[in-house]
């Protein structure tokens, strides 16, 4: 029986959804399109019907998990609170997979050819959420949250290097191993950024 177009859409979707948390969970290379299939409950033929392989694949997961993420990285920004409010958000937003001790799509290997792309997009998207942060410092400083003079990049290099390095540290060893751990990291940097930076209340 032929499918219709929103069917076809449906088991696109379910596709993508199932190569998302699989892909994150094993990793690209320990993933085969069997496994996939078996997530979907589907046979192989829908897979290679809507992906030429596992590289378009997971360049369609990428593509589609970068969307959200960035849709939720802009409803924090955009909302009208305090710029600490907003980074402690961010933050925890950023690092719910190590708080969870759930794996990332985005540690994805440099070393495959066929993936350039897919660094390519997670580079322009992280550019993309570095400049949405900047500018809500600027505005920060605008609304008098933040000293004249701050310097936006100063503050937003400082969330990036927090998060990468409470990544590397809890895969890489045990120094913070809890989630009171990287809470208590992220309201250490929060009280940082208020007795260097903010205006006095």
């Amino acid at each position: 029986m032929r499918r219709t177009s929103e069917e076809t859409e449906v088991t696109r979707n379910e596709i993508v959804t199932a190569a998302i948390r699989i892909f994150a969970e094993r990793g690209y290379h320990n993933t085969n399109m069997q496994e996939i299939a078996d997530a979907t409950g589907l046979s192989r033929g829908p897979l290679y019907y809507h992906f030429k392989n596992k590289a378009a694949l997971l360049h369609e997961a990428v593509k589609t998990h970068i969307a959200a993420e960035t849709r939720h990285y802009r409803d924090i920004f955009r909302q009208d609170k305090h710029i600490l409010q907003l980074i402690r958000e961010d933050l925890l937003y950023c690092t719910r997979d190590i708080r969870a001790n759930t794996p990332g799509l985005f540690r994805i290997p440099s070393d495959d050819p066929c993936l350039k792309s897919i660094h390519t997009m997670i580079y322009n998207m992280e550019n993309a959420l570095y400049k949405l942060k900047e500018a809500s410092v600027r505005r920060a400083i605008e609304k008098g949250e933040l000293r004249v003079g701050t310097q936006p990049r100063h503050i937003v290099n400082i969330m990036f290097i927090l998060y990468e390095g409470l990544c590397t540290t809890t895969q890489m060893s045990k120094i913070i191993s809890s989630i009171k751990d990287i809470d208590n990291a992220i309201e250490f940097f929060l009280a940082f950024i208020e007795k260097e930076y903010c205006t006095n209340p």
